[in-house]
């Protein structure tokens, strides 16, 4: 059974966040914007807006628990107006946090925690983050943790079931 939690302890300007609510609650990518190729002549618009109408009916509630911390309080508030324009901020709580220090009573027993944390110069307590990310699985297990880091941190001892690069 899939937990009913998810935590993103580097959440940032929310990303990952808004990407667990469009996924569980099945909203549309786009549901909040326009494409340009919605004015080109060739398109069916008939059909395409039947397609977006079968989208919108697939909509659904889900009662999933979400929590997004930071350490730093500015980001924080980037992760609330992009919660918000996405019409999701009330499915979330946010919490400012160092995610090293984090109680474990205050996350659910059963949680996906998945981050993007910050790394390379941008963080400069990494093996710090690495560490704590390594721990929880100890703390709790029925805690699931995932890591988007980039090849030259990944620990060697750990399981990576995928592998990228970005840029």
């Amino acid at each position: 059974e899939d937990p009913k939690a998810f935590w993103d302890p580097c959440c940032g300007s929310g990303t990952l966040l808004v990407e667990k609510l469009l996924l569980e609650k099945k909203i549309p990518i786009g549901r909040f914007r326009s494409f340009s190729f919605e004015s080109w002549p060739s398109l069916d618009v008939d059909r395409y807006q039947k397609a977006k109408e079968k989208m919108e009916n697939e909509v659904k509630e889900w009662s999933g628990l979400v929590f997004g911390s930071d350490v730093d309080a500015k980001v924080l508030e980037a992760a609330k107006f992009n919660l918000e324009k996405a019409g999701l901020m009330e499915s979330v709580e946010l919490f400012k946090a160092d995610m090293s220090h984090v109680e474990r009573s205050r996350i659910p027993t059963a949680c996906d925690i998945v981050s993007n944390p910050p790394y390379g110069e941008r963080l400069k307590r990494g093996k710090e983050t690495l560490r704590a990310f390594k721990t929880w699985p100890k703390m709790n297990s029925s805690w699931r943790v995932s890591i988007l880091l980039p090849s030259s941190q990944r620990d060697q001892g750990r399981r990576s079931l995928l592998s990228f690069r970005n840029g």
